[in-house]
């Protein structure tokens, strides 16, 4: 909601930089602190550089469909149809064989796109038909798809056991790099000019690297469907905060939405912990 609210005050590509600068001078601290050591090996640094660039794109894509959409509910819903990428992802690497539960969860997160979205053709109202928050669902989505790709190449890196504050400073340097690069650009780079600008970075900042951390805490010390449980909460927990803090009423296609989206969310997260249980199952489903 803060980062939706600080586009009225800055550019969103020199909001995202300026956090991203923020944000990785407490992450420059902490890899110093923590000095990571990796293997030195190829495979691991391209699993590294794949994983910050997927992560650096995905972040920067879902903070600019936040900042734009008018109801920035809609982009945060839009962000979880992670199992719409999971089954794609699952066709590329598994050459065809997904398990039937990927294909059901798939299809009602998709149904939920198509409420959030409210395309013209289906749903008759004209507000929807704004260009910018056409963009802002096509950012959600492919922020989505990028972040996915992330958690699959972090996922290889266990094998390696590199430490997490080496992967989200390097996720964090390409937010900065292509934010950068971006403003200089299309010539929108700005230093903040006011105080409240830059306390306003400041927090948002460091909430960023909050959220990272716990995340990271979550991962670690509970199971991938309790997290997975608590995360989607932040649908409706925007949903309210775009109520109270920006007046605007969600409407009940988005909210229908949301939870189609937030339920094929928990539901792969279900089907993933139940193939991580039970590995000889799937690899005879497989195998038929």
């Amino acid at each position: 909601m803060l980062i939706h609210l600080s586009a009225t005050r800055m550019n969103p590509l020199n909001v995202v930089f300026w956090n991203a600068v923020c944000a990785n001078c407490i992450f420059v601290v902490a890899v110093c602190i923590e000095r990571p050591r990796t293997t030195g090996s190829i495979k691991e640094i391209l699993i590294l550089i794949s994983s910050g660039f997927f992560g650096g794109c995905g972040s920067i894509t879902f903070s600019i469909a936040v900042m734009i959409t008018r109801e920035p509910g809609d982009a945060v819903a839009l962000y979880f149809t992670l199992p719409i990428s999971v089954i794609i992802l699952e066709v590329f690497f598994h050459q065809g064989k997904v398990k039937m539960a990927y294909v059901i969860f798939a299809f009602l997160s998709f149904a939920g796109v198509i409420f959030v979205v409210k395309p013209s053709f289906l749903f008759h109202n004209r507000t929807n038909d704004n260009a910018t928050n056409t963009l802002g669902a096509v950012l959600s989505l492919s922020s989505s798809f990028l972040m996915v790709a992330q958690f699959i190449a972090v996922s290889k890196l266990k094998i390696f056991a590199t430490n997490f504050s080496l992967v989200v400073f390097l996720t964090n340097s390409f937010v900065l790099s292509i934010s950068f690069m971006l403003c200089v650009y299309l010539r929108v780079f700005k230093v903040p000019d006011s105080v409240e600008k830059v306390m306003f970075i400041l927090f948002t900042g460091c909430l960023y690297v909050s959220l990272y951390s716990l995340v990271y805490l979550a991962v670690t010390n509970e199971r991938p469907v309790v997290v997975s449980v608590i995360m989607t909460s932040e649908v409706a927990f925007t949903f309210i905060a775009q109520s109270v803090a920006l007046s605007l009423t969600t409407t009940w296609n988005s909210v229908v939405g949301g939870i189609l989206i937030s339920l094929s969310c928990l539901g792969v997260s279900l089907a993933k912990q139940a193939d991580e249980e039970n590995p000889e199952n799937e690899d005879l489903l497989q195998e038929n």
